[in-house]
């Protein structure tokens, strides 16, 4: 029983450390989308996609399983570099075969983003102005860039749409992002 105990509160400890490093070197923690603002993004998303989609940042699942139950005929792209969340998206995708759904470590700054046709995101200011020369170079007009809570910072949203939730959380739609 000892010997469960320990290897519990490692389990448990060294999955604690893992979110701190990464919630330090990304800038921040892994927060799920809240069910207002997911329910409000994915009424306002197209109705029907064949096209791949991408998450950014998908932290725990939360928005990617919903995008590929919604988007079942595209191929659902749950970027995430955090080891727990990520192995926590992995397991649930194999629980409950979500088979439109990859779930990716791969670092999307690094990643080509031309492919995707609708990309969501959950990030924060900085994330958001590094990505604007990503999307400004890789995405073709018929992308469509939805991010809720933080805005790209050089461009105008061309809808703009505001939760009934505690902090009236904004939520930007973008199109036509290429010049």
């Amino acid at each position: 029983m000892l010997i469960l105990n320990i290897i519990v509160f490692s389990i448990v400890f060294f999955s604690f450390l893992s979110i701190i490093y990464t919630t330090i070197k990304n800038g921040i923690s892994p927060m799920p989308t809240s069910p207002k603002v997911k329910k409000m993004l994915l009424e306002n998303l197209p109705s029907h996609s064949e096209a791949p989609i991408a998450e950014l940042g998908a932290g725990w699942g939360t928005l990617a399983f919903q995008l590929a139950k919604k988007y079942p005929d595209a191929t659902i792209t749950a970027f995430e570099n955090s080891f727990v969340p990520y192995a926590f998206m992995v397991i649930r995708k194999f629980v409950f075969s979500q088979d439109n759904l990859i779930v990716s470590r791969k670092d999307f700054y690094k990643a080509d983003l031309s492919m995707y046709h609708l990309i969501v995101s959950y990030l924060y200011p900085g994330a958001m102005t590094r990505l604007e020369k990503q999307f400004r170079e890789q995405l073709t007009k018929e992308t469509i860039v939805v991010s809720h809570t933080f805005a790209l910072p050089n461009r105008k949203p061309s809808k703009t749409m505001i939760v009934s939730d505690l902090y009236r959380t904004k939520i930007y739609f973008y199109d036509y992002l290429k010049k």
